[in-house]
């Protein structure tokens, strides 16, 4: 029998310095979901300022109406879960065992996070089989290309950019690679970052390559928006490559520019993500930096059930 189990990040226990250095700390040791960065040391300078306007996040109201919409119009069982807290992903599975009357036998997870590549998409799947093992069944899984990654998701972007004006330039941050890891990702070790403009003219042997992803999704959301990778505030190692399509340059020859909002449901990295860009560009760049608005509960939603094939 066919469940679904969507998974999201989840948030650290509060707001304190302590709780959320513990919750980057997994994000960094997790070997399954980001298993680039595992060993790392959070990047963040954390810090009292810093976690002033951050708040910890809840995305079930959003999470609990889409599980209802699927469970009704894919008649078959579902949950959601968190990498980091709780509903665990092994409570979630245990969950569905017990919708199936044991019985489970596919499980199709539906990704609630950044997961662009190839390399992201594999890591999933070789995490919810660790927790699958556990319960000694045989189930098959399979994952679905992410909402953010589809054609509704990136068409009611470019809706919202419509009300502002088409001149300003508008920053999309993207947690990024390094170009030590980027180099790594390549098997060929001749595609990746050997040319200029690498990332804009892709070749097959990048497609598991982060940044190539980030280009394809801010162009087919509108060629106003511009990515900005934030591992080059963290690794110096980045400021070695410079996009072709630098947004400086559009950038300090504007009166103003705008961030997107986060890129998935509300989270702390998004927050975070969110505060390092704007303290990058501002000494940067004259312009006036102004956040878009997040969407609504209600927009999510929508966007999230189109994007996987449901209406909303």
């Amino acid at each position: 029998m066919k469940a679904i189990l969507l998974v999201d990040l989840g948030s650290p226990k509060s707001t304190t310095l302590a709780d959320i250095h513990d919750y980057l700390q997994c994000i960094y040791s997790d070997a399954f979901i980001l298993p680039e960065f595992a060993g790392q040391q959070p990047r963040y300078e954390l810090n009292q300022a810093t976690m002033s306007s951050i708040v910890c996040t809840d995305s079930s109201s959003v999470l609990d109406p889409v599980t209802d919409a699927i469970q009704t119009q894919w008649h078959c069982p579902a949950t959601y879960a968190y990498r980091y807290g709780e509903p665990s992903i092994a409570s979630g599975i245990q969950h569905l065992l017990q919708e199936t009357n044991g019985q489970l036998d596919h499980l199709h997870v539906i990704p609630m996070f950044p997961q662009r590549t190839a390399v992201a998409s594999q890591a999933i799947q070789t995490a919810i089989q660790h927790y699958i093992q556990a319960f000694k069944i045989p189930v098959s899984i399979s994952v679905q290309k992410p909402y953010i990654a589809t054609q509704a998701y990136q068409q009611a972007i470019a809706g919202q950019l419509q009300a502002y004006d088409a001149s300003t330039p508008i920053v999309a941050g993207f947690h990024g690679a390094s170009t030590d890891l980027i180099k790594k990702m390549d098997p060929s070790r001749i595609t990746c970052l050997s040319k200029p403009n690498c990332c804009e003219n892709p070749t097959p042997v990048s497609d598991g390559c982060f940044r190539r992803q980030a280009y394809a999704l801010c162009q087919a959301i509108s060629p106003r928006v511009y990515p900005v990778f934030l591992d080059q505030l963290f690794m110096e190692s980045d400021a070695k490559h410079t996009p072709s399509r630098d947004p400086f340059n559009s950038i300090q020859h504007s009166d103003s520019v705008r961030f997107l909002p986060g890129w998935m449901t509300p989270s702390i990295i998004q927050q975070l993500d969110s505060h390092y860009l704007a303290t990058w560009i501002q000494p940067k760049s004259p312009a006036t930096s102004t956040h878009l608005p997040n969407w609504s509960e209600a927009m999510h939603y929508q966007v999230i059930l189109s994007s996987i094939g449901l209406n909303p």
